[in-house]
């Protein structure tokens, strides 16, 4: 899934399968081919997607009601501010802060 033009950012939201299925949420400069990892986790379930909202120029809010698992999250790239509205998170012998991307 490709969203482009939030608040001059494009976002793309693609799985991986390793052992686990993860989803990957990716951002770059708006119409820019170099992306960078924001959010990696364990979808709840395969129709799961994070909704990606503009809160103002800069700011970008990415809400999924719950993860069993992030595996790293990023809260500010360049001059973006992402901020992270979840409901629910199980860290299973993980620490309350996720890791950087």
């Amino acid at each position: 899934m490709h969203l482009r033009n939030v608040s001059g950012y494009d976002f793309e939201v693609s799985r991986t399968i390793n052992c686990d299925v993860a989803m990957n949420v990716l951002v770059s400069r708006e119409g820019r081919r170099e992306r960078t990892l924001l959010f990696k986790f364990i979808p709840p379930d395969k129709a799961a997607i994070p909704g990606i909202a503009a809160i103002d120029r800069d700011t970008v809010q990415i809400s999924i009601p719950s993860v069993p698992y992030i595996f790293c999250r990023k809260d500010k790239w360049q001059t973006l501010t992402v901020k992270y509205d979840i409901g629910a998170v199980d860290y299973p012998g993980v620490p309350a802060q996720p890791p950087e991307c």
